[in-house]
């Protein structure tokens, strides 16, 4: 029981991992979607050309003689962010199994631990009884001996 429970936290902690790396890639895919989008949203420059001052790169972080995607380079990143998504559904999916099974079983650890106390006390009980009887045995060997030697 101890070591199924280990096992599931194992994979709880696992899948909640894997789930984590899903989201940041999917964030990630996010932010070039986004960064796409905004591209063709503003005036395309030429290359070599900057709408802002200096050398470096603008408040963006993109340069000025950055080729913008394609199209296909678009929907190329679309479908891996979709695929990306599709995972983070899988790994989400996953992490919940696992830890409704966690759940399950730490309800019957629970459980069990709550029944192995009951037969504890019920142990304890008998065992003073058992002591009782042994020593009401002994005391009736003890009066019997008496009797007898009488």
């Amino acid at each position: 029981m101890r070591s199924e429970l280990d096992r599931i936290q194992n994979l709880l902690t696992k899948s909640q991992s894997q789930h984590e790396k899903t989201q940041a890639a999917l964030d990630k895919a996010q932010l070039e979607t986004d960064r796409i989008k905004r591209s063709w949203t503003r005036p395309q420059l030429k290359r070599g050309e900057c709408s802002w001052k200096g050398n470096g790169p603008n408040p963006n972080g993109e340069h000025a003689d950055a080729a913008e995607p394609s199209p296909d380079e678009y929907l190329e990143i679309q479908k891996e962010k979709e695929m990306i998504e599709m995972e983070a559904e899988k790994s989400q999916e996953k992490y919940e199994k696992t830890l409704a099974s966690f759940q399950r079983l730490q309800k019957e650890k629970d459980s069990m631990n709550s029944d192995m106390d009951q037969l504890r006390e019920k142990t304890d009980l008998l065992q003073t009884q058992l002591t009782k009887a042994l020593k009401e045995k002994e005391n009736s060997q003890a009066e019997f001996e008496v009797i007898k030697t009488d």
